[in-house]
C-alpha cells in the first residue's frame, strides 16, 4: 500500500513539474513569405498581423530563405525570437527592390546572410541580433537605408555600390562598426570593423579586428591608409580595397580569411610589408586592379591570384619563405624555384622542376602563350595547381597535381596540351571551362572526386587518359559538345562518362569503362552523340539514358557489353540481336567479345614519385618514368636511381622508358644509398669529396703539405681529423664510407725568427710553431774596431727597439720576427792612454824650452 502511495505521489509531482520543464517547439519549415498583398505564407507560420506590422510569435527554423519580404511599407517585429537557417546560401530577412521596410527586434542564426537588401532603398534595421552567418547586413545597390542599434556577432556589414546609408550605433564582436561615408581626414583606431565609402585621406591603425565577414572595406575610397592592424578569421576578406586609389596597405597581419587582402578594380595602390596566413587568396588582383606595387609581403599557406590586371609591380615577396616569381610581358625565361609562379602576357617561358606546396596557385598563366610547365609537383593549393587563364599554345606535362581544389584549370584557353600528368586527391583533376581545341592526353587522373570536367568546352581530344576511382564522375561534359573521347580507361567511377545539359555531337570511342556504378550518364537533353567501339565491362548499369536519343555504333561496328545476352550464330562477331537500351537507343552491331585486351602495370618505388601505373590495353604503349634520379635527403645520405627491374631483372637504367603493354607487368625502381664525404682544408687544395656508395672506399688527398706564404709565415700538415680524433697523417687517406664524413685537414702555423749581425755570429733563426719557445745568441759581445776603437754589443732589436740586452734572449713566437744584434763603439785603452799622454808631453816640452832660453840670456851686470 505505502509502495502504491509512493508512485501515485511522484507521478502526481511529475504532472506538475512538467510544464515548467517542457519547451515549446519553434516553427521549422521552408520559407515565411510576406506577400505583396499583404498575406503571410504558409498559414502556420508564426506571425500575427496587425495592420501592416507583422508580429513573430515564435522561434522559427528555415531549410531555405527564412523571411522574404514583397510588400513595401511593413514593420516585422521579431519580438526577440530567434529566426534560425542552415547556411547554404539562403538569406536570413530577403528585400529585393523593397522600400519603406522596418525589421526590428529579430534575432538571426547561421544563415548565409542575415539582412539581404538589394536594390532595396529607405528601409530600417533596428535593434537586430545576427550571430554566426558568413553576411551579417548585405547592402547592394541599396541606399538611403538606416542600420541602427544592431548587434553582429561572428559576422559584419558587407557594402557593395550603396550610398546614403546612415549606419550608427552597431557593434560587431562587442567592439564599434565604424562606417564612414563622405568623410576625409579622420584617424580610426578602435572598431569590430571599419567600413568607408566614397572617403579620403583616412588612417585605420592598430585595430585588432576578428571573426567579421571583412576586417576593414574600402569602397570608393582614396588617398587612405590602413596600417599596423590585426585582422583575424575574416569570413569574406581581411581587407577588400573596391574602386579605389592611391591607399596604402602596410604592416598588417591578416589570419585566416576567405581572402587576406583584395583588390577588384582598383589602380594605383600600395600594398607592403604586410603578413598574410591561411587565405584562399593571400592577395587578389581583379578587374582591371592596375598599377599596384605589391613589394616585401609575406604569404603563409597563400599566396597571388590575379586576374584582368596589369602593369602591377610585384617584387621582394615570398611564399612560404621562397619567392613569389612574377613575371609581366616577358620572354625566354627559365624558373626552377619558386613557392608561386604567375606569369601575365608572358611567351615562351619554362617553369619545371618546381616543389609547390600550399599556396593560391600552384602555377599561374594570365595571357600568357607557347610557355611549358612540366616536371613540377603542386600540393594542396587552395584554388588550382596550375591555373591557365586566356592563354594558348601551351604545354602542362609531367606534373603531378595533388590535393588541390583543381589539379590542372584551363578557362577561356585553346590549343594547349594536357599530357602525362598525375592528378590525384583533387576536387576536381582537370578543368576546362570555355576552352576549345585542346588535347588532353596521356593522364593519370584518380581518386579525384571529379576527374575530367567539360563546361562550355567544344573540340577539345580526350585521349588515351586512365580515369579511375572518382568518387562522383569520371568524365563530365556540361553544355559541352563536338568533343572527342576516345581510347581512355575509364574505371571504378560513380558515374563513368556523363554528358548533360545539351551536350552533343560528341564522339565517344574506343574506351574501356569498367566497374563504374554507370557507365554512361546522359541527362538534358544530350543528343545527338555517338558511341561505337566501346567496350562496357561490369559497370552496374551500363547506360542510364534518360530522353535522350543517340547513336550507338557507326554503321558497322557497335560496343562491347558485358551482359549482352545474344548470340553470334554466324560467327561474324556480332550479334544478332540489337543491344537495346530503351525505345529510342540501341546498339544495332553488338560485340561478342572485348574490342581491347586489359593488362595491370604497377610500376611502384620507395623515392620519389613513380609514373605509368594503370590498366592498359593490349598492344598499347605504356610510358614508366620516375621524378627524380637524385632524392637528397639533406642529411649528407641520399638515394640515387640505379633502374627499373622486373622479375629480378633490371629492363631500363633511363629515368623514362616505354614499354609495348601485352601482359600485365610488375616493375619497380631501385636505389642505391650514396653517402657524402666532405674533405676540407683552409690552405691547398683537396681532392675526394663527393657522394660515395654505401660500403664504397674514399680515396681523399691534399696538394701539399708545407704552404709558405711568403711572409714569414707558413703552414705545416698536420693530418685529417674527424670528429676531433686524427683520421691519418699521410698526404693520401682512405677511408671505407659507411656513414655521412667530414674530414678536416688540420695545419700548424708556423712563423719564421730571422736573427741577424753586422758582427759575430748569431744563432736561433728557423721556423717555430706559433707558442713555441725561441731563444737567440751571439757569439761575442765585443771585438775590435780598429787600433784605437772596440764593437760593444748593447742588446737585440726588434723594429728598431731594444727588447734584450743578455746575448743570449728567448721568447714565445706568436708571429714573424726579425732580431738584430746592435752594437755600439767604444775607444780602446791605447787610445785613451795615448790621449791622456798628449797634454803631459806638452807640458814637459814646454819646461824644456823655457829652460833652454834662460840658459841663453846673458847674466846681468850688478
Amino acid at each position: 500500500m505505502k509502495r502504491i502511495f509512493a508512485v501515485v505521489l511522484i507521478l502526481l509531482t511529475l504532472s506538475v513539474l512538467i510544464p515548467f520543464f517542457s519547451v515549446k517547439a519553434g516553427w521549422s519549415g521552408r520559407t515565411i513569405w510576406i506577400r505583396a498583398d499583404g498575406t503571410v505564407e504558409p498559414g502556420d507560420a508564426p506571425v500575427r498581423r496587425e495592420g501592416d506590422t507583422y508580429f513573430l510569435t515564435g522561434d522559427v527554423e528555415a531549410s531555405a530563405d527564412g523571411i522574404v519580404v514583397q510588400k513595401d511599407n511593413v514593420v516585422i517585429d521579431g519580438g526577440n525570437h530567434l529566426l534560425k537557417g542552415m547556411v547554404g546560401g539562403y538569406d536570413g530577412v530577403y528585400l529585393d527592390g523593397r522600400s519603406g521596410v522596418t525589421v526590428r527586434n529579430l534575432r538571426i542564426q547561421w544563415f548565409q546572410i542575415g539582412f539581404s537588401l538589394w536594390n532595396s532603398n529607405g528601409n530600417e534595421l533596428n535593434g537586430n541580433i545576427v550571430e554566426n552567418s558568413e553576411i551579417g547586413i548585405y547592402l547592394d545597390n541599396s541606399s538611403n537605408n538606416r542600420v541602427f542599434g544592431n548587434r553582429l556577432s561572428g559576422c559584419g556589414l558587407y557594402v557593395w555600390d550603396s550610398y546614403g546609408n546612415v549606419v550608427t550605433d552597431n557593434t560587431v564582436n562587442g567592439q564599434p562598426l565604424v562606417y564612414l561615408e563622405g568623410e576625409s581626414s579622420k584617424r580610426i583606431s578602435d572598431a569590430g570593423q571599419v567600413v568607408l565609402v566614397k572617403c579620403g585621406n583616412i588612417v585605420v591603425e592598430n585595430l585588432n579586428v576578428f571573426n567579421a565577414t571583412i576586417g576593414v572595406e574600402l569602397f570608393k575610397t582614396d588617398n587612405s591608409v590602413v596600417r599596423n592592424s590585426r585582422i583575424r578569421n575574416s569570413v569574406e576578406y581581411g581587407i577588400s580595397i573596391c574602386s579605389s586609389s592611391g591607399n596604402e596597405l602596410e604592416g598588417n597581419i591578416v589570419e585566416n580569411s576567405g581572402a587576406g587582402i583584395s583588390l577588384w578594380n582598383s589602380s594605383n595602390n600600395k600594398v607592403t610589408g604586410n603578413i598574410v596566413e591561411n587565405a584562399s587568396d593571400g592577395v587578389y588582383l581583379a578587374s582591371s586592379s592596375n598599377r599596384n606595387q605589391l613589394t616585401e609581403n609575406r604569404f603563409v599557406n597563400c599566396g597571388l591570384r590575379v586576374s584582368d590586371s596589369y602593369d602591377n609591380i610585384v617584387a621582394d615577396n615570398t611564399v612560404n619563405n621562397k619567392a613569389l616569381i612574377y613575371l609581366e610581358g616577358e620572354s625566354g625565361r627559365i624558373i626552377r624555384d619558386a613557392g608561386q609562379v604567375i606569369l601575365v602576357k608572358c611567351s615562351s617561358i619554362v617553369v619545371e622542376n618546381l616543389n609547390v606546396f600550399n599556396a593560391t596557385i600552384g602555377v599561374e598563366l594570365f595571357k600568357t602563350n607557347n610557355s611549358v610547365v612540366k616536371n613540377n609537383n603542386i600540393g594542396s593549393m587552395a584554388r588550382a595547381g596550375v591555373y591557365i587563364y586566356k592563354s594558348m599554345g601551351n604545354r602542362m606535362v609531367g606534373n603531378n597535381a595533388e590535393k588541390n581544389g583543381y589539379g590542372i584549370y584551363l578557362r577561356d584557353s585553346f590549343n594547349n596540351e594536357v599530357a602525362e600528368n598525375i592528378l590525384e586527391n583533387n576536387a576536381v583533376g582537370i578543368v576546362l571551362t570555355s576552352s576549345s581545341e585542346n588535347n588532353i592526353t596521356g593522364n593519370d587522373v584518380k581518386n579525384n572526386t571529379r576527374a575530367i570536367y567539360l563546361s562550355s568546352s567544344s573540340s577539345n581530344k580526350l585521349a588515351g587518359n586512365i580515369v579511375r576511382n572518382s568518387i562522383a564522375l569520371g568524365i563530365f561534359l556540361i553544355s559541352s559538345s563536338s568533343n572527342k573521347i576516345f581510347e581512355n580507361i575509364v574505371e571504378n567511377n560513380m558515374h563513368g562518362i556523363y554528358l548533360d545539359r545539351s551536350s552533343t555531337n560528341n564522339e565517344v570511342s574506343g574506351n574501356i569503362l569498367v566497374g563504374n556504378g554507370r557507365g554512361i550518364f546522359l541527362r538534358g537533353s544530350s543528343s545527338n552523340n555517338k558511341f561505337y567501339r566501346n567496350d562496357f565491362v561490369s559497370n552496374k548499369l551500363q547506360i542510364d539514358s534518360y530522353k535522350c536519343v543517340n547513336t550507338w555504333d557507326d554503321g558497322s561496328k557497335g560496343n562491347y557489353w558485358s551482359d549482352y545476352t545474344g548470340v553470334d550464330s554466324d560467327k561474324d562477331g556480332v550479334g544478332d540481336i540489337p543491344y537495346v537500351i530503351d525505345e529510342n537507343n540501341k546498339d544495332n552491331f553488338p560485340s561478342m567479345k572485348p574490342y581491347f585486351s586489359l593488362f595491370i602495370v604497377n610500376v611502384s618505388t620507395p623515392y620519389g614519385i613513380a609514373k605509368g601505373s594503370g590498366r592498359y590495353k593490349g598492344g598499347s604503349v605504356a610510358t614508366v618514368s620516375i621524378s627524380q634520379v637524385v632524392i637528397d635527403h639533406g642529411n649528407g645520405t641520399r638515394r640515387v636511381f640505379k633502374g627499373w627491374f622486373e622479375d629480378s631483372s633490371l629492363i631500363s637504367v633511363e629515368q623514362s622508358f616505354s614499354i609495348t603493354v601485352d601482359k600485365s607487368r610488375v616493375i619497380f625502381a631501385e636505389w642505391g644509398k650514396e653517402y657524402e664525404v666532405e674533405a676540407y682544408s683552409d690552405w691547398g687544395t683537396v681532392t675526394g669529396s663527393e657522394w660515395y656508395g654505401a660500403g664504397e672506399t674514399a680515396t681523399i688527398s691534399i696538394g701539399q703539405t708545407l704552404i709558405d706564404h711568403g711572409n714569414g709565415t707558413r703552414r705545416v700538415f698536420k693530418g685529417w681529423f674527424e670528429d676531433g680524433s686524427l683520421a691519418g697523417s699521410e698526404q693520401v687517406l682512405k677511408v671505407t664510407v659507411n656513414e655521412p664524413k667530414r674530414i678536416v685537414v688540420r695545419w700548424d702555423t708556423e712563423y719564421e725568427v730571422t736573427v741577424s749581425s753586422e758582427t759575430g755570429s748569431v744563432a736561433g733563426s728557423g721556423w717555430y710553431a706559433v707558442g713555441e719557445t725561441a731563444t737567440v745568441s751571439i757569439s761575442l759581445t765585443q771585438t775590435g774596431k780598429d787600433f784605437l776603437a772596440n764593437h760593444v754589443f748593447e742588446g737585440w732589436r726588434i723594429d728598431g727597439n731594444i727588447v734584450s740586452t743578455s746575448p743570449t734572449y728567448s721568447f714565445i713566437v706568436e708571429k714573424p720576427v726579425k732580431l738584430v744584434a746592435s752594437w755600439r763603439t767604444e775607444i780602446s785603452i791605447v787610445a785613451v792612454g795615448l790621449i791622456a799622454g798628449v797634454p803631459l808631453i806638452v807640458v814637459l816640452l814646454a819646461v824644456l824650452m823655457l829652460r833652454r832660453r834662460r840658459a841663453a840670456l846673458p847674466p846681468r851686470h850688478p
